[in-house]
């Protein structure tokens, strides 16, 4: 039996969905391009951050159906919770909340057990397939998954529930286990991972576990996803610290607003001077390291001047990337009841004038490492074959000449000369292999 599956959202999800693929593979089936491979089960990761995110399942739920109109359609994740209805009128097949992805494996042999496949899966025995995983040179480890911050404008808490923190064994045991498949990164992701393990104990214990990855496995470079200013105590910077050669000097920090007025509307856990006086105390403990962030724009009440703020906010801390999102009513959320909505229009020009803040800090920081010597973990080829090209700590990419054995160096960590900037980095030479 051959299934596709495709995902959409944030990191947790996909580290979800190679999980999904890697217990489907590891019961005998295949995984194929749903586009070319005649799948007998198509499956969708959803999300539901915004109602764009809500637009763009819908659109693949009804281009699945379009396309694979034999296969069955298998749809989980966040989206479902508030979608039930279109999601029947649709005839989806198989509908699973968050907490039943790993059913997928079973269900599949349940539905196995159920039909006579032998005549309908005779007719695509040629079909391409590929059994790569989705993030296979930079793998993810999901740590932990759940939030319990409810900020007004985000749906995530309903749809995903509260903290639940992965068991430390399993997580080193998938780490050593890349490790020894020949990985040199793994990204630690979850929902809120700086409320790693606070279920169990009452408090953060991120710094424990990242302490027992460094001890008790050989993975080259941990690569922490994301975490709130207020999470970062003493105990992470001190562990961060001490293990600059093995954590990635890269920290996504969500600022959402530089306007006091607004972060308190958005239920944000701190305001901006606390903001700004936490990136400044990392800076001095983590000199070189690079911080990337979240920010919205247009949040109901937000005026010119809140937004004058959070423009000042982020060129004054010289972020050296930003994700700038629109804000977005979802129903169920306490802000789709505030009634100051800021117009399209607005939301429209705010968003390209901070964009292109975010352009001009971004060109800024990535010319700044000309002439260095970066380490690099090998992510792919690139269209035109000539190519590799690959992340560094401090979250470039870079490009160099895919060789000399190209397909030996994927996953790998290795140093590259910055030489010049380059599309979206930088383009470099090889000097070695770490």
């Amino acid at each position: 039996m051959r299934f596709s599956i495709n995902t959409l959202g944030c990191k947790v999800n996909l580290y979800e969905s190679e999980e999904i693929s890697r217990l489907l593979a590891g019961s005998g089936f295949r995984r194929v391009d749903y586009r070319s491979g005649k799948p007998h089960l198509c499956i969708i990761n959803t999300c539901t951050v915004t109602s764009k995110s809500d637009r763009k399942v819908r659109q693949l739920i009804r281009k699945l159906k379009k396309i694979n109109n034999s296969a069955l359609l298998a749809v989980t994740g966040c989206f479902i919770e508030n979608n039930r209805d279109f999601l029947k009128e649709n005839n989806v097949d198989f509908v699973l909340e968050n907490d039943r992805k790993d059913d997928i494996p079973t269900m599949v042999k349940e539905i196995l057990a159920l039909m006579e496949t032998e005549d309908t899966m005779s007719e695509y025995d040629t079909g391409p397939y590929s059994d790569t995983p989705l993030n296979h040179s930079r793998p993810m480890i999901k740590v932990q998954d759940g939030c319990e911050q409810h900020c007004t404008y985000c749906i995530i808490p309903i749809v995903r529930g509260g903290y639940k923190s992965m068991q430390a064994k399993g997580i080193l045991r998938n780490i050593q286990s890349l490790v020894q498949k020949g990985f040199e990164e793994v990204v630690l992701t979850g929902i809120h991972i700086g409320k790693y393990g606070i279920e169990a104990v009452g408090d953060n214990l991120l710094y424990s576990l990242l302490g027992e990855i460094l001890s008790k496995t050989y993975i080259r470079r941990i690569r922490i996803s994301s975490l709130e200013i207020n999470e970062i105590d003493s105990l992470l910077l001190k562990v961060l610290k001490g293990n600059k050669d093995r954590i990635a000097p890269h920290l996504h920090i969500p600022l959402q607003s530089g306007s006091d007025a607004i972060l308190e509307k958005m239920g944000r856990p701190y305001d901006s001077g606390y903001f700004r006086d936490g990136i400044r105390k990392i800076k001095s403990i983590l000199p070189g390291t690079a911080f990337t962030t979240d920010v919205m724009v247009g949040f109901p009440g937000e005026t010119e001047k809140d937004f004058t703020k959070t423009m000042e906010i982020v060129t004054d801390i010289g972020f050296s990337k930003l994700h700038v999102f629109r804000y977005s009513p979802r129903p169920g959320t306490r802000a789709f009841l505030f009634k100051d909505m800021v117009s399209g229009e607005i939301k429209n020009r705010r968003s390209r004038v901070l964009l292109k803040q975010g352009d001009k800090m971004r060109r800024m920081f990535i010319e700044r490492n000309i002439g260095k010597v970066l380490e690099v973990a090998v992510e792919k080829r690139d269209t035109n074959g000539t190519l590799l090209s690959g992340i560094s700590g401090d979250y470039i990419k870079v490009y160099f000449d895919a060789w000399p054995k190209p397909e030996k160096m994927s996953g790998k960590i290795i140093r590259i000369k910055a030489e010049k900037t380059f599309e979206d980095g930088l383009v470099g030479v090889v000097i070695d292999m770490i």
